[in-house]
């Protein structure tokens, strides 16, 4: 019996050993899925445009780092490490609305306004695949038709339009597959956002993602009052950009805020009416009496005496009463007879008439058509604003100096815009820039993208547009002869790294080609 038990207990033991040994054996075999999960990292990055290139900031955009202005776009970087070779999928989710003003409006490609480099330090969303980028695969962001209430139900794919930006995501270590959305979600007149689901596939563990977000343009955004409702209408809070739902994991999200401090105030329209009234009144006035009155009076004056006196007196006076009656009879017969026989009044009205109808009619109505319609305008400008005078004038660049050297220029781009007027078939203009102060060599401002011609009724029509140095030229088909509309975009940003200029202040102009009336100015102005 003893013994029988000694066996039970050398077998429970056994049994108790063996239970221990396979626990102990599937909690080590556990945690090898571990290190897959942890190794999964995501980062966010958003820039900073007070240096050139912008630099990148895992904080917030602020006033201190920032400069942005209405229709700028801020650019953003999201790098991923650790996936496995397949198909992914990830949201980026934007604040569209905040306090009831549009904040982020559309997403856009990420140098659409602003140098960037994406390899720089700073932030946290420096890519494994730096420094060295493959080939980048680019997707367009699907255009969005949202109607805004509250904003006159004007559509956001108008906003894009009128832009003139390229919108799209840019990835390098894969490829975009597709972009759904955006899906709008919350309260346009209070707090809301935009959603695209981006998916991708990849055939390494990396991946990395940029795009910009632009900051919604008050030259198109208007509440139902026509107040402004911009990205720089918003106050207090800030808005935000963010990463969501990686493979639909809720742990992987990033999320980077934008202060309204880092927008600077929309350029103020001050200038707008200086060239408007300066050639209306000035050639009525000098014209009117100079070449009237000294034809007039001269002629008649002349031949009305002298006819006159001579037969009335010659047969009657002249044997009898020549010394007597001469001096008398001149002053009173002459005027006598003189109003009978018309010269005399011709030249009383003639005068006092002609020069009042006939000039003031004349020059007025001649200047008008010879001025050429031209202005240089805020990035947000529309075609249309520009053709029924509604757009505001942008008159003011303001520059920072970083070690000598112009390091930030705000806005970073602008349109000059003019009206010509071609000829059925092939047209080519050009546009010549100018420095007047004299004080800046010859840093002229290069063109950016989203350059174009538009018909009479605003319709984009096919176009070459280049500049070279100081001088753009366009090249364009008109499908009939008449008006047509070029709005250049520059790049304000392509003087920064050069020597500041002294005195500090340059001013440019730009000119249609043989059009001087076209001439419209804009100045390089420290902040």
């Amino acid at each position: 019996m003893r013994k029988n038990s000694i066996l039970t207990a050398s077998l429970l033991i056994t049994m108790l050993v063996t239970l221990a040994i396979g626990s102990g054996l599937s909690a080590s075999a556990a945690p090898a899925a571990a290190p897959l999960a942890a190794s999964l990292g995501v980062n966010l990055d958003q820039c900073a445009n007070q240096s050139t290139p912008c630099s990148w900031q895992n904080g917030d955009l602020n006033g201190n780092n920032s400069a942005y202005a209405e229709g700028d776009v801020v650019p953003f970087r999201f790098a991923v490490e650790g996936l496995t070779a397949g198909t992914h999928t990830f949201h980026i989710n934007y604040d569209f609305t905040a306090g009831g003003h549009e904040a982020y409006d559309f997403l856009a490609t990420y140098n659409a306004t602003e140098t960037v480099d994406l390899c720089a330090s700073g932030g946290g969303a420096v890519s494994s695949l730096c420094p060295s980028l493959p080939a980048p695969n680019t997707f367009a962001f699907p255009s969005d038709p949202f109607a805004v209430p509250g904003a006159n139900n004007l559509m956001v794919s108008g906003a894009e339009a009128a832009s003139g930006l390229s919108r799209n995501l840019t990835m390098y270590g894969g490829t975009n597959t597709n972009i759904t959305g955006p899906v709008h979600a919350g309260s346009t007149t209070a707090n809301s956002t935009g959603d695209f689901v981006v998916t991708f596939t990849t055939t390494g563990s990396a991946a990395f993602f940029a795009w910009g977000g632009h900051l919604a343009s008050s030259t198109y955004w208007k509440n139902t009052n026509g107040t402004p409702d911009g990205a720089g209408q918003v106050s207090g809070a800030p808005w935000h950009m963010r990463t969501q739902q990686l493979d639909n994991s809720g742990n992987k999200n990033q999320d980077r805020s934008i202060q309204p401090s880092a927008l600077q105030a929309p350029p103020t329209p001050t200038p707008t009416n200086t060239a408007t009234n300066t050639p209306t009144n000035t050639p009525t006035d000098t014209p009117t009496n100079t070449p009237t009155d000294t034809p007039t009076n001269t002629p008649t004056d002349t031949p009305t005496n002298t006819p006159t006196d001579t037969p009335t007196n010659t047969p009657t006076d002249t044997p009898t009463n020549t010394p007597t009656n001469t001096p008398t009879n001149t002053p009173t017969d002459t005027p006598t007879n003189t109003p009978t026989n018309t010269p005399t009044n011709t030249p009383t009205n003639t005068p006092t008439n002609t020069p009042t109808n006939t000039p003031t009619n004349t020059p007025t109505s001649t200047p008008t058509p010879v001025p050429v319609p031209s202005q240089i305008t805020p990035t947000g400008t529309t075609c249309n604003q520009f053709r029924d005078g509604t757009a505001s004038t942008l008159s003011t660049l303001q520059y920072s100096v970083k070690n000598g050297l112009i390091s930030q220029v705000n806005p970073g781009v602008f349109f000059y815009w003019v009206q010509v007027n071609a000829v059925a078939g092939s047209n080519t203009f050009t546009v010549d820039q100018a420095i007047t102060t004299g004080n800046f060599d010859s840093h002229f401002f290069s063109q950016a993208s989203g350059s174009f011609v538009y018909n009479s009724g605003c319709t984009k029509i096919n176009s070459s547009i280049s500049t070279s140095g100081a001088v753009t030229t366009i090249t364009f088909n008109a499908s009939s002869a008449g008006t047509y509309i070029i709005g250049i975009k520059y790049d304000a940003t392509s003087v920064t790294g050069f020597s500041a200029p002294s005195p500090t202040t340059v001013s440019y102009t730009f000119t249609l080609t043989g059009f001087s009336s076209s001439t419209e100015g804009i100045d390089l102005v420290k902040k």
